[in-house]
């Protein structure tokens, strides 16, 4: 009996999430993938390689924000990715950061 309780409790839930989706699955656009690009040329090397992949890899538009922009984007968590090389230590200490922050 609690076998088939679940198959109807599963069925109920994934079939309205299958028929509907979300609307970008609808329209069948989806956002550009952001990357935030600042003024080291390692940063921008690592967004222009991943940007390629996205590209023509997956067929995903991606979009880099010059370093101006980028900082103001992070007020508004705007960017997706921001690639660039962090040490162990660093690493710890970035994470523990948005911990803290909530993010």
């Amino acid at each position: 009996m609690k076998k088939h309780a679940f198959c109807i409790l599963l069925v109920l839930c994934l079939v309205p999430a299958a028929l509907f989706g979300t609307p970008l699955q609808a329209s069948g656009e989806e956002p550009p993938v952001v990357f935030a690009d600042f003024s080291w040329d390692s940063v921008q090397f690592h967004n222009r390689v991943a940007g390629f992949i996205l590209e023509h890899g997956f067929g995903k538009e991606d979009n880099s924000l010059s370093h101006g922009e980028a900082a103001a984007a992070f007020l508004k968590k705007h960017p997706d990715l921001w690639r660039e090389w962090v040490d162990g230590p660093a690493a710890e200490k970035v994470a523990a950061a948005l911990a803290d922050s909530g993010k």
